[in-house]
């Protein structure tokens, strides 16, 4: 999931949810290799990253939630 931060755009949250139960999006954050906490400049960055890791683009669903646009992109595991 992508929550747009900023009025026009320019700073992304991203949150990854595996399936598994969630009680705090923030604590799902995406880490590279070394386990550091990976930030990426846009969107596509992000895409790009994850098929770099194994996953490929399935959909794509926008909503607005309190007046902040959330990003939904389902991604499905390379077998």
């Amino acid at each position: 999931m992508v929550v747009n931060t900023s009025l026009f755009g320019t700073n992304y949250k991203i949150y990854v949810n595996y399936g598994q139960k969630v009680k705090n999006f923030k604590t799902y954050k995406i880490e590279d290799a070394a386990g550091n906490v990976k930030k990426f400049n846009t969107m596509i960055d992000t895409l790009n990253f994850m098929y770099d890791n194994g996953w490929d683009f399935v959909n794509y669903n926008a909503e607005i939630i309190s007046g902040k646009v959330r990003n939904v992109y389902l991604l499905k595991r390379r077998e």
